[in-house]
């Protein structure tokens, strides 16, 4: 398996967890809005739990995010430099 490969593939790989974590995010904000207003000893938004799981969340979502833009670049660079080759 060549680097262009590998990279697609852990491009893909990066893309279900992306769409796992985002999903995870908005699922636990849909339950505190849903929360709101409900007769509860302590709110959902107030307990410290929360607002730890969604900051690191928010923190890894925005990591692959990044590391996603990584490999479209390292790949598009990997089709530029085979298509330049073939024309050389």
């Amino acid at each position: 398996m060549d680097l262009r490969e590998q990279a697609q593939r852990e491009s893909g790989e990066l893309r279900k967890d992306l769409l796992a974590f985002r999903w995870a995010r908005d699922r636990i904000q849909h339950r505190i809005m849903e929360s709101e207003g409900t007769s509860r000893f302590q709110d959902l938004v107030e307990w410290s739990g929360t607002s730890a799981v969604t900051g690191s969340l928010d923190l890894a979502i925005h990591a692959m995010e990044r590391t996603l833009e990584e490999f479209v670049s390292v790949i598009r660079r990997l089709d530029e430099e085979e298509t330049d080759g073939k024309q050389g």
